[in-house]
Parts: C-alpha cells; sequence; structure tokens
C-alpha cells in the first residue's frame, strides 16, 4: 500500500508538470511532500522527536506556499490589467 501510494503521488506530479506553470508545481509539489510526510507518521502514531519544531517548520512550509501561489496570482491578474 505504500508503494501505490507513492507511486499516485508521482503521476500527480507529473501531470502538474505537464498542466501547470513549472516555476509554481516543482515547490508546491516538494512542499506538500514534506507536509503529506509529517501528517502521515503522525497518523500512524511514530513519535515526533521535537513537536514544536516539526509543527514550525511545516507552519513555515505552508506560508512559503501561499506566498508563491498568491504572488503568482497577484501576477496573473496585473497583466490582465495591462492588457485592458
Amino acid at each position: 500500500l505504500p508503494y501505490a501510494l507513492n507511486q499516485s503521488g508521482s503521476l500527480v506530479f507529473y501531470f502538474l508538470l505537464a498542466n501547470s506553470d513549472l516555476s509554481m508545481a516543482v515547490p508546491i509539489c516538494n512542499a506538500m511532500a514534506l507536509l503529506f510526510s509529517f501528517v502521515t507518521s503522525w497518523l500512524l502514531g511514530e513519535p515526533i522527536q521535537k513537536p514544536f519544531q516539526t509543527a514550525l517548520g511545516a507552519s513555515l512550509v505552508l506560508a512559503g506556499v501561499t506566498v508563491c501561489v498568491s504572488s503568482q496570482e497577484g501576477e496573473g491578474g496585473h497583466e490582465q490589467q495591462q492588457e485592458l
């Protein structure tokens, strides 16, 4: 089962690479891989050695992805305004 989940994640990664902006797809996929690993470990009951630092790191990764996505959306809106 873990192998099948890993391979399905790879398929989603390649799908995103083919159908979206490369500068957005790669950082988002890499960040989400870290977050999914953290959440999966937690759900499986694995001990987290430094829970505060792990949660802080996951929060910073989410904040970075949010900044990337919002800056990309802002650029798209700016281009549309220039065309009008």
